[in-house]
């Protein structure tokens, strides 16, 4: 990887954060650069949650289209899906795959576009992203207060699965 700048994408069916991480800055003392965050969010009926309008994937498509433009990233990091559990605490826990089949479509949407413009393209495991270091320890735009809920946490995530990919290359994983 030549560059050190990696765009990473927490994709939603609500909501999809955006980060830019500067990631041959960052040091053992202090996380590595944000230099641009953004949540893309739509208006959501609940009763179409699994069929993201056409004006929201472009929305999303477009944001990163733009970022790779300007910064010409080493690798735009996408959050993968997790297969859903069906139990939880040993007992039966039935979900709504709605949201999945919405996010699923966004996470398509992404690869699609970004490997068709020719940008190098990894998913990362989800897992913990938004939540890889205290709170304290993000740069002070993502450092917001709450408990998972606030106006950051989709940019937080992000800014975990840009590090996390950066990451795993170093590794030699991908």
């Amino acid at each position: 990887m030549t560059g050190r700048v990696v765009i990473g994408v927490d994709p939603g069916a609500r909501s999809t954060g955006i980060a830019v991480v500067d990631l041959a800055r960052g040091t053992d003392d202090g996380p590595p650069p944000l230099l641009w965050s953004q949540t893309v969010a739509r208006i959501v009926d609940e009763s179409l949650i699994e069929n993201p309008p056409p004006s929201y994937l472009h929305a999303v498509v477009y944001a990163v289209a733009c970022l790779t433009d300007e910064h010409r990233p080493a690798l735009i990091a996408v959050e993968g899906i997790a297969r859903p559990r069906w139990h939880n605490g040993g007992k039966a826990s039935p979900i709504d795959p709605a949201p999945l089949l919405g996010t699923a479509q966004v996470v398509g949407a992404l690869l699609a576009a970004s490997t068709i413009a020719g940008s190098p393209v990894t998913r990362v495991r989800p897992g913990r992203n938004g939540h890889l270091f205290p709170l304290t320890r993000y740069p002070d735009r993502l450092a917001t207060q709450g408990k998972g809920q606030d106006s950051r946490r989709h940019e937080r995530s992000a800014y975990d699965v840009a590090v996390t990919a950066h990451s795993n290359l170093q590794r030699g994983r991908t």
